[in-house]
C-alpha cells in the first residue's frame, strides 16, 4: 500500500483496527484533526460513530470514509450516485470548497451519530439535525454552481487568484457558514426551551 504524505504504517494499522471495530457494531469515538468540518465539528471535538447499513444512508449524513491511503476522513455525504457498476458516493467537508474524490459505497464504514464538543452536544440522529444535514448538502451543490460561473469561480483553486475571484470565494463560503451557525444557534435555543419545559412539568 502506498502511503500518502504524513501517513505512517502505524496510522494505517490504527485505521484498520477502527474499521474492524465499526464493522463489529462497536461505537467508535474519533477526535478529528483539522477544520474541514468547521463550524459544526471543531478540531479535537469528540465524534461518536457507528456502522450503518447502505440502505440507511441519506444525503446530508456525516460519514466515516476509509481511504485507500490509510486515512480515515469524517465528511458530509452530499450525493449518492447510482451507476451501472455500483453506487458511488460524493463527500465534502463543510469548512472547505473542494470536493473529495468520489468513492465506492464500500469506502463508507460508518456514520456519525453525535458530536460532544466543549460547549455543545449534537444528536445527529435527531429530526432537527437530519433536516439540517440535508439542507447543508444542498448548500454544497449551490456552492459548486457559484464556483462554475465563468469569470468568477473559474479556476478558483489556483494560487494566483486575485480581485473579483478572491471576493467570489468569500461569497461562495459565507452563506454556508452562516447557515451552519444558525443551525447551531437554533439547536441551543431548542434544547434550552426543552429543558425549561421539563423543569416546569416537574413543578
Amino acid at each position: 500500500m502506498r502511503l500518502a504524505p504524513g501517513v505512517t504504517p502505524k496510522d494505517v494499522q490504527i485505521g484498520e483496527m477502527a474499521v474492524d471495530l465499526l464493522k463489529r457494531g462497536e461505537i467508535m469515538h474519533f477526535k478529528p484533526q483539522g477544520h474541514s468540518m468547521s463550524p459544526m465539528i471543531r478540531e479535537y471535538e469528540e465524534v461518536l460513530t457507528r456502522t450503518v447499513e447502505p440502505k440507511d444512508l441519506n444525503t446530508g449524513d456525516i460519514v466515516v470514509m476509509y481511504q485507500s491511503n490509510g486515512r480515515i476522513v469524517i465528511h458530509r455525504l452530499t450525493r449518492i450516485v447510482r451507476r451501472r457498476d455500483g453506487i458511488e458516493i460524493w463527500t465534502k467537508g463543510d469548512g472547505g470548497l473542494r470536493w473529495d474524490t468520489p468513492a465506492p459505497l464500500s469506502a463508507c464504514v460508518g456514520r456519525a451519530i453525535a458530536v460532544i464538543g466543549r460547549k455543545q452536544y449534537l444528536d445527529l440522529m435527531s429530526p432537527y439535525w437530519r433536516t439540517a444535514g440535508y439542507l447543508a448538502a444542498q448548500f454544497s451543490l449551490f456552492q459548486t454552481f457559484l464556483l462554475r460561473i465563468p469569470g468568477f469561480g473559474a479556476d478558483w483553486d489556483r494560487n494566483d487568484r486575485q480581485g473579483i475571484q478572491r471576493l467570489w470565494l468569500h461569497v461562495a463560503k459565507t452563506p454556508f457558514r452562516g447557515f451552519m451557525h444558525l443551525c447551531l444557534l437554533g439547536d441551543r435555543i431548542r434544547r434550552a426551551f426543552a429543558k425549561k419545559r421539563r423543569a416546569v412539568e416537574r413543578t
